[in-house]
């Protein structure tokens, strides 16, 4: 029993001595006062203020927080802007307090579904793009804007360029493009309308009256559609262009020179003698003297009774004399001439159809051709001769319609 106390003596020794241990251990491990400022438990230079200190500085603390505080509610707007802005739920909403944040909720919810389908529905970059609005993405984010000024810059300097030259309104009248005074300001929108529909109904008549796609392809205008495809038909067109002018240019290096054309009668004046304009009018005056000479020979040409007197024309021997009916030569001559005169007659009433087709004559004056070729008309006869030396189908026809105009007054 007297031992009992000594033990108790010595444990509670032993366990002030741990505790002892246990506080020193763990004040060595505490944070300096530079940490504990770094960390934020511990303000800046607390550590360096005296003991006495702290508790006014902190006391000073709160009196500046109180005091910033006081000032911005002082400075915070009213219930009324509030509610203005969207902030605050205006007093006279008939939603109770209780679900007021239930319905701000669904009223987000609400927002943002409105918002997600506007950007489903929203343009892609592509077509931003093509229409101008997003710039190019070959410029980066930051140079879009400088771009963007720059291309209205020069958008600009266009315009007043062509503004600068626009003509003016005296030309603008004089081409028809602005009426000037002329007319009434409440007259000229009806003027305009009136001349328009009168070009309307110009070219509609125009439309009416241009050839089918038939004609074109007939006359080599437009390639039929069947014969080619549409793609190759410029190509085509262009080939035969190529051909052509490689055939004219063959053509005119072969074509004979000066000399050849005037030893082959086809070119009679010298080169430069004439001008190109007047070798076509003189090549035609010298024809119809040559003709006039001719028509003056034929007249006075002797009759082939008087030649036969004279002894330049045989004459033929007679069918009912000749002996054994005629020699070979009488009747080859006599058939030789039988064909020369039915080919003049065909010749001559060929021409007479021909002046009522032109509408010179008409079916009466046709009539009155048809008799003097049969009868043997020496005027008409003659100018079949001309024809025959000359093939001007013109001057014969217009000799044959004069010698029945002739005829014709010489009737009335």
């Amino acid at each position: 029993a007297a031992q009992r106390p000594k033990a108790a003596a010595s444990t509670g020794a032993e366990g002030a001595e741990a505790s002892a241990s246990a506080v020193a251990s763990k004040l060595e491990r505490r944070p300096s006062g530079a940490a504990l400022e770094q960390s934020g438990i511990l303000k800046a230079g607390a550590h360096k203020v005296a003991p006495a200190l702290p508790g006014k500085v902190d006391e000073l603390d709160r009196k500046v927080r109180r005091r910033s505080v006081g000032d911005a509610l002082d400075k915070r707007p009213a219930k009324e802007d509030l509610a203005k802005s969207g902030v605050l739920k205006s007093a006279g909403t008939s939603v109770a307090p209780k679900i007021q944040q239930a319905a701000t909720e669904l009223e987000n919810k609400i927002r943002r579904a409105s918002v997600g389908q506007r950007l489903e529905k929203r343009q892609s970059a592509e077509e931003l793009r093509a229409s101008g609005v997003l710039g190019s993405e070959k410029v980066s984010s930051p140079l879009q804007a400088a771009a963007e000024d720059l291309r209205k810059r020069i958008t600009k300097d266009q315009v007043s360029h062509l503004l600068e030259g626009r003509p003016g309104l005296d030309e603008l009248t004089r081409n028809g493009v602005h009426h000037g005074n002329r007319v009434a300001a409440s007259l000229q929108k009806p003027l305009q309308d009136l001349d328009r529909q009168l070009k309307a109904d110009t070219v509609s008549h125009k439309l009416e009256r241009r050839p089918s796609a038939e004609d074109l392809e007939r006359t080599g205008v437009r390639m039929p559609c069947d014969a080619i495809a549409p793609a190759l038909s410029a190509a085509q067109l262009k080939l035969e262009h190529e051909l052509a002018k490689a055939q004219v240019s063959h053509k005119l290096r072969s074509r004979p020179d000066t000399g050849s054309l005037q030893s082959k009668n086809v070119l009679h004046a010298e080169p430069g003698s004439v001008a190109p304009g007047l070798a076509g009018p003189k090549e035609d005056l010298e024809r119809s003297l040559r003709r006039d000479n001719l028509r003056r020979s034929l007249s006075n040409r002797a009759d082939p009774d008087e030649l036969v007197q004279k002894g330049i024309l045989k004459q033929p021997a007679e069918s009912g004399t000749a002996l054994n009916g005629g020699t070979t030569a009488g009747k080859r001559v006599s058939e030789e001439a039988n064909q020369l005169k039915r080919a003049r007659f065909a010749i001559a009433l060929k021409g007479a159809v021909h002046l009522e087709k032109l509408g010179c004559v008409n079916s009466a004056g046709k009539g009155v051709l048809k008799e003097l070729i049969f009868a043997e008309d020496k005027r008409i006869m003659a100018a079949v001769e001309v024809f025959e030396l000359d093939h001007d189908v013109s001057e014969m026809l217009d000799t044959l319609l004069r010698i029945m105009q002739s005829v014709v007054e010489a009737a009335a």
